[in-house]
């Protein structure tokens, strides 16, 4: 199929000019120079299904040590740019080398596919027929970027649950734009996983090349990464993202087990104390960038102490503490205000958020319905009571 030829080329010049965007920025850290790597991977792969339209294996074998090249550092290219995106790694350092060592196993398995003298057995088949160390390196190399990859969403699982304990609001913070990123392509290296078993391994006979699927998968993919890249500010054009946000501070809240911090019984009643009288006379819940290290100040107590309160006696991440509070304050105006959708969502950024889908997650998380349906339910309710 030519269509699927042109496909990959469309991918291609995809990468190509989301790799430009990222490398004419003005203001690039190192995590930038990583993802505009990991963008030349992906481009490296969809020329690798143009070339095996055009050049068969058996015929060119050294398209086979350029397809264990880049599928190898899928995977470590993945990682690195997770842990120089959060912070937990603010340099390349010598120890980093060491996420090429699958690239090293990859090369050591395919060392007699590529001095074979015949040139007559293809890739897959080399695959299958191995045994030994052989096939050992070539699970590696097959697997490892697979387990790069769930890694990498699990620290960005842990990420997401870790701001919520010091922000007041995650939004930029999450980075779901990153969770897609590594998502779909992880989806994309599991449909190549089923489509290699299903015609390669078994090979079951069907008039369709399954194979001809995956150009046009991964040209949709980087199409779905750049439009939500656009849309997420930093990535491809500049933008003054909160350093704090993504230190390993937060992580050390998030994880703290509370043993050491000498908070007794009575300070914690006090602190209990001066944070109610706080909330309901100043409400700085009201800020849209709080944070819990400002609201450990106003109350002149530590971080730590304040975050076990907030975890251990109200049972809530300072994310949700927070959202309670703006709730309760929008609940109370909404009584005052017009019932319009426009003046909802006003209401919602006065009282300190940034966006309409956390204020509709929080307000449902709360009190269990939608914005709409609570006004309505109080309206309703209003009125019977007028008729009465």
């Amino acid at each position: 199929m030519n269509i699927m030829r042109e496909i990959a080329l469309i991918g291609f010049a995809q990468t190509l000019f989301f790799s430009l965007l990222i490398l004419t920025k003005r203001k690039r850290e190192i995590k930038d120079y990583i993802l505009t790597i990991f963008l030349i991977l992906v481009g490296a792969e969809l020329i690798y299904r143009f070339l095996l339209k055009t050049i068969p294996e058996t015929e060119n074998i050294w398209i086979t040590l350029f397809d264990i090249t880049y599928w190898a550092l899928f995977g470590p290219v993945i990682l690195l740019y997770v842990l120089f995106t959060i912070n937990k790694v603010e340099k390349f350092k010598a120890v980093h080398l060491l996420h090429l060592i699958p690239l090293f196993i990859g090369c050591y398995a395919i060392k007699d596919y590529l001095f074979d003298s015949s040139g007559n057995i293809s890739f897959i088949d080399y695959y299958i027929k191995s045994d030994g160390l052989t096939k050992v390196a070539l699970y590696c190399w097959e697997f490892t970027s697979t387990l790069y990859l769930l890694y990498s969403l699990y620290i960005l699982l842990k990420h997401k649950r870790s701001v919520k304990y010091y922000f007041s609001d995650i939004s930029r913070k999450d980075l779901k734009w990153l969770t897609i990123l590594i998502s779909g392509f992880t989806i994309y290296i599991l449909l190549s996983y089923l489509i290699w078993i299903i015609e390669g391994a078994f090979h079951y006979a069907i008039e369709f090349n399954l194979l001809t699927i995956l150009p046009a998968a991964l040209t949709i993919y980087v199409f779905c990464i750049g439009y939500f890249g656009y849309k997420q500010a930093g990535i491809f054009f500049d933008y003054p993202l909160e350093k704090a946000g993504l230190t390993r501070k937060i992580f050390r809240i998030a994880n703290t087990k509370y043993v050491k911090s000498g908070l007794g019984d009575i300070e914690c009643n006090e602190i209990i104390d001066r944070l109610n009288v706080l909330m309901n006379t100043d409400k700085p819940y009201m800020r849209n960038d709080l944070n819990i290290s400002d609201l450990a100040k106003m109350l002149d107590t530590s971080l730590h102490k304040l975050s076990q309160v907030i975890n251990g006696s109200f049972h809530q991440s300072f994310y949700d503490f927070i959202n309670t509070y703006r709730i309760e304050e929008i609940k109370q105006l909404m009584k005052k205000s017009v019932s319009h959708n426009y003046t909802i969502i006003s209401l919602a950024y006065e009282c300190g958020f940034s966006s309409k889908s956390s204020f509709y997650n929080a307000f449902k998380k709360n009190t269990g319905t939608t914005p709409s349906e609570y006004i309505h339910s109080a309206n309703t309710t209003h009125a019977k009571t007028a008729v009465n």
